[in-house]
């Protein structure tokens, strides 16, 4: 009995043994499927985020090449024509663009647009070339309005002439009276002188009768002048009437590119809200790059030559032979390697004293970084409107306010050109009350068109007249329209102090220009 018992304890303990291996072996299996099943579902996740990921990469180089490429057209360009031109290249080549099949429609009416463009601007833009459009909106807007000049010209030419050509008749017709008159005045005494002298008589008739044939000769080449005059006439005629429809043509494409450009505004509007972008900014920098231009080919050999022990009066190379005097501005700048300035300026420096021929002092009145970036021997000095050759010119369209405080400096301003040796061309009076006026003329000599604020930013008594800042406003675009004409860059006035290295003091008094 005792041998048997034990058999059975050792059989149970096997069972139990079983038991727990058999369940050991489902838990693990059970945990190791679910370690893989949450390691199948991270990866999914993943690949679903970096789906995402690449599609907003993808919407937001199109959203951009969009805008750009639209700014290129305008005239007012943003970034590197050459990374614009690349990026219009890859969007060609469908290496990006609207990805849902509802944005097909979206690609569609954008290209389309652009040939529309093409079309009307009559401008090409080879992306392999990676540079800017042949043509703007801008340009082709100056060249209709050149054109409508020049058929203006020859309108009022063709009426002058048709004048002339209408006194000249008339002329004419008074003069074959007159001598017609002569004639049967002259026969008269002919035949009343007969009887006496029958010889003198011949004689007379036949001089007289050579007088008629001369006449005669005169009178056929009048009407053979009258003849051509009236051809002239129909023909000037004609030419008006091709000139007048030409110039119908003319004004219906100037009316089909304003809708187009207000269309376009439109949608660069709705862009600029899209990416939270500030107008103002955009149009004045864009503005400000063609007169910063001179920057890269600055080869002035004006620089730093010495720093005082404190480092806030730099000893410069120019002096009395150069023709400078104290409070003379310039902005200092570092050279690349290249040798080219840096287009971020290290800090402005006003001169204070002459030193010698060449050489003068000046004194800091700010500097941008002074423990990453100081003002060190060999830095160079620019001021594009101070020559010690001759004087510069320029014109100002708007209203200065130096300090940004809303009030007006324009007599301030004109003392500081004067400074700097540099002649105003051309700027907006306001002292009459009842209208302001241009004084000057802007000319090819003109070097920058400083482009300062409107009445209406400004604490200008007239602002607030409807009609007085109407008025002023179509001043200075007048003025901007003359310069471009005449090829004169346009800067605006904070650039350009930025530029000569005036540093504006934080309170300013409100100037006498008015």
């Amino acid at each position: 009995m005792a041998k048997k018992r034990g058999s059975e304890g050792s059989n149970l303990g096997l069972i139990i043994t079983l038991i727990f291996f058999v369940l050991t072996t489902v838990i693990l299996g059970v945990t190791t499927y679910m370690g893989f099943a949450d390691q199948a579902d991270k990866e999914a996740a993943k690949k679903k985020a970096d789906d995402a990921a690449a599609a907003r990469e993808n919407d937001y180089k199109w959203q951009r090449m969009k805008f750009r490429t639209l700014a290129s057209i305008t005239g007012h360009p943003q970034g590197d024509p050459a990374e614009v031109a690349l990026e219009k290249k890859a969007y060609d080549s469908s290496q990006f663009g609207p990805a849902g099949k509802q944005d097909a429609k979206e690609k569609e009416d954008f290209s389309a647009m652009l040939k529309k463009m093409e079309t009307s601007l009559r401008f090409t833009w080879d992306a392999n070339q990676a540079t800017a459009p042949t043509k703007t909106y801008e340009d082709r807007l100056n060249e209709l309005g050149k054109e409508i000049a020049t058929a203006k010209t020859s309108l009022k030419n063709a009426e002058a002439a048709a004048k002339t050509a209408e006194e000249a008749k008339k002329n004419l017709e008074e003069t074959k009276d007159k001598e017609i008159a002569g004639l049967k005045q002259a026969l008269e005494t002919v035949q009343k002188t007969a009887g006496t002298n029958r010889q003198t008589d011949i004689t007379e008739i036949a001089a007289q009768r050579v007088k008629a044939d001369d006449e005669r000769t005169k009178r056929a080449a009048l009407a053979k002048q009258k003849d051509d005059l009236s051809r002239n006439n129909a023909a000037l005629a004609d030419r008006i009437k091709a000139l007048e429809g030409k110039m119908v043509e003319n004004n219906k494409v100037i009316r089909d590119l304003r809708e187009e450009r207000d269309d376009l505004k439109n949608r660069l509007t709705i862009v600029y809200q899209k990416y939270d972008v500030d107008v103002n900014s955009v149009v004045s920098a864009a503005l400000d790059v063609p007169a910063l231009k001179v920057l890269e080919t600055w080869n002035k050999p004006w620089r730093v030559i010495d720093m005082d022990r404190r480092g806030e009066m730099p000893f410069i190379n120019l002096g009395s032979a150069d023709g400078l005097t104290p409070q003379v501005t310039f902005s200092i700048h570092a050279v690349d390697p290249s040798g080219k300035l840096r287009p971020n300026p290290k800090g402005p420096l006003e001169v204070v004293r002459i030193m010698g021929p060449h050489q003068a002092q000046g004194r800091l009145t700010s500097i941008r970084d002074a423990k990453k970036d100081p003002i060190m021997k060999g830095d160079r000095l620019f001021n594009p409107t101070w020559d010690p050759g001759r004087p510069r010119h320029v014109a100002i369209a708007g209203i200065a306010d130096l300090g940004g405080d809303g009030n007006e400096n324009n007599e301030d301003v004109r003392r500081l050109l004067s400074r700097q040796k540099v002649l105003v061309d051309s700027y907006i009076d306001t002292k009459d009350d009842k209208t302001p006026k241009i004084v000057g003329k802007v000319t090819v000599n003109t070097d920058y068109l400083i482009l300062g604020e409107g009445l209406d930013a400004v604490k200008h008594p007239k602002s607030a007249d409807k009609e007085y800042s109407a008025r002023f406003d179509v001043l200075i675009r007048d003025l901007r329209d003359k310069a471009s004409t005449s090829g004169v860059p346009v800067i605006t006035l904070r650039r350009y102090l930025d530029m000569i290295g005036y540093q504006p003091p934080k309170l300013t008094r409100t100037g006498s220009g008015r």
